[in-house]
């Protein structure tokens, strides 16, 4: 098992950042998962109904690889 560089606090704060710089007011994160130097965040952004975004951040750099 590899060890993280980046604590997952700071991946949970770089993921909703982006997530409301990209106009989503309502952000709840779901899961947050490590494997192969990459962190996996799940979050929800729908008000009442479930809308869920997939981010991949970086472990190396911290930047955003990955947004669906």
């Amino acid at each position: 098992m590899e060890t993280a560089k980046m604590e997952i606090e700071t991946v949970t704060e770089l993921a909703l950042n982006y997530i409301k710089k990209a106009g989503f007011l309502f952000a709840r994160v779901i899961s947050v998962k490590h494997e192969d130097g990459q962190w996996t965040v799940l979050i929800n952004v729908g008000g009442y109904t479930s809308d869920i975004k997939t981010l991949k951040i970086a472990d190396a750099t911290g930047k955003i690889t990955g947004y669906e």
